[in-house]
Formats: structure tokens, sequence, C-alpha cells
């Protein structure tokens, strides 16, 4: 699966109503929040952008996957995405649409 398809599916988790969450990578299904990528339930039903794109791709392709995010988003480094998608200002529609543009760019990249 290419870093695009990731970063769609990732999109695609992120739209549903209460399907994005802050301050974790995701959120069991009572909403306790999880700390690690490699730690995340099934039953995770919320998600951060990073958690949503291990979730999407598998924890050890997160980061790298994150990439094309961190370009778009003019960031430095790839925790700053995280510290992007917490920022209280911050909407799902925001992260939503910065994975979809994200992935635009990638696939037209590989193409």
């Amino acid at each position: 699966m290419g870093v695009a398809e990731i970063l769609n599916r990732a999109a695609d988790l992120l739209e549903k109503p209460g399907a994005w969450t802050q301050g974790a990578y995701a959120r069991d299904a009572l909403g306790v929040g999880v700390q690690s990528v490699f730690e995340m339930p099934a039953d995770a039903g919320c998600f951060c952008i990073a958690g949503a794109v291990a979730r999407a791709g598998g924890p050890e392709r997160m980061w790298g996957a994150l990439i094309p995010v961190i370009d778009l988003l003019g960031l430095e480094r790839a925790d700053e995405a995280v510290q992007w998608n917490d920022d209280p200002r911050r909407t799902q529609a925001e992260v939503v649409a910065a994975l979809r543009e994200a992935a635009r760019k990638a696939s037209e990249a590989s193409a």
C-alpha cells in the first residue's frame, strides 16, 4: 500500500462524526486514551492524525507516511504533526482536509 492510500484511509477513519480526538493517539470504546500506536486496541473508535495513519498503514509506517502532511503544513519534524492535531483551535475538518491534500500531493509525486 502506498503513502497516498494510507493517508486517504486515515482521512476515511477521521471523517465520521466523533472519530477524531486530541491528546491521545486513539481512544478505546470507553474513551480511554491510548499513548502508543503499538498498543491500540481493536475497539479504538477515534484517532488523532498520527493514530489514524498508524491504523490505516500500520504503526511501523506511521512517521514515514506522515511526511507529506509535514511538508504540506510547513512543519519540520514528525512529532509536530501531533502537536498541530492537538492545537485547541484545530478542527476535525481541518485534519481530514490536510490528510486528503497530502494524499493528493503524494499521489502526484509518485506518478
